[in-house]
């Protein structure tokens, strides 16, 4: 894993596959996209993903204790 920052709680690293498949999950969601446009697409969701992996962080909880 390619980490930018690691703290005893939280790691940012780059975006990998497995967070574009999270992104698309959330992006179909109504509850979640209540508030937004609306619901997105795998496709819409995707091009989201490619568009702000160059400047966003993945984030992982380090620890949950």
């Amino acid at each position: 894993m390619n980490c930018f920052f690691e703290s005893d709680r939280l790691a940012l690293r780059s975006w990998t596959h497995e967070d574009k498949t999270e992104l698309r999950t959330i992006n179909s969601a109504p509850a979640v996209m209540e508030y937004f446009t609306g619901i997105l697409i795998s496709e819409e969701s995707d091009m989201l993903a490619d568009k702000i992996k160059n400047g966003y962080y993945g984030e992982e909880m380090a620890y949950t204790g």
